[in-house]
């Protein structure tokens, strides 16, 4: 977990991953979840360690919560939009958006600070990169060679094929965060081979 932690005019703190991207008067964020700073940002992705799964819904990281010990917390004045979570051997709380397509890379980092060693948030992209690195021989993965699109995630071979291609997305990315990503780490091997 790197970056810079800022603090929001309203005094939310939030992680700035490249501090670098932003720009210098970028403080005026429109809301105190990231706005345009989380458009410069590569989708996150959570990995559960111990079985290399990416967390693709609120259906698998319950799942994977309850086998850690962490019930649902159904109490509170939050419980009609919030998901919580509580671990009855601490006093840690868990809480998610309702919404899956909300669910970003703050409440990633929250569930790894309470889940040490166990849970691991990586670019998207990086996923992709590994994985057809490691399953072709010889293939060489360059991640935007070029400044990226706003909006866009594509996987393309250098001068050729497009494999996938997500162009003019909307918050919250709702297509990109449908996506299997190891569903379509395998169908570009099918088609590289």
């Amino acid at each position: 977990m790197s970056g810079v932690w800022v603090f929001n005019k309203n005094g939310v703190m939030r992680l700035v991953e490249n501090p670098y991207n932003q720009s210098s008067g970028d403080s005026s964020d429109s809301t105190s979840s990231g706005g345009s700073q989380q458009q410069r940002m590569r989708r996150k992705i959570l990995v559960h360690l111990p079985t290399s799964e990416v967390v693709s819904s609120y259906g698998s990281l319950e799942r994977i919560l309850k086998g850690l010990g962490w019930e649902r917390y159904y109490y509170g004045d939050n419980a009609d939009h919030l998901l919580q979570f509580h671990k009855k051997t601490s006093i840690d709380l868990i809480s998610l958006p309702r919404d899956f397509s909300k669910f970003n890379s703050i409440h990633m980092y929250d569930i790894v600070v309470k889940n040490p060693n166990v849970f691991h948030v990586r670019d998207m992209a990086i996923q992709v990169k590994e994985g057809l690195e490691g399953a072709v021989p010889g293939v060489t993965v360059t991640l935007n060679p070029e400044k990226p699109r706003r909006g866009c995630f594509e996987i393309r071979k250098e001068g050729g094929e497009t494999f996938i291609s997500l162009l003019e997305m909307k918050r919250p990315f709702a297509p990109m965060k449908a996506l299997d990503m190891e569903e379509v780490i395998e169908d570009i091997i099918k088609k590289i081979k």
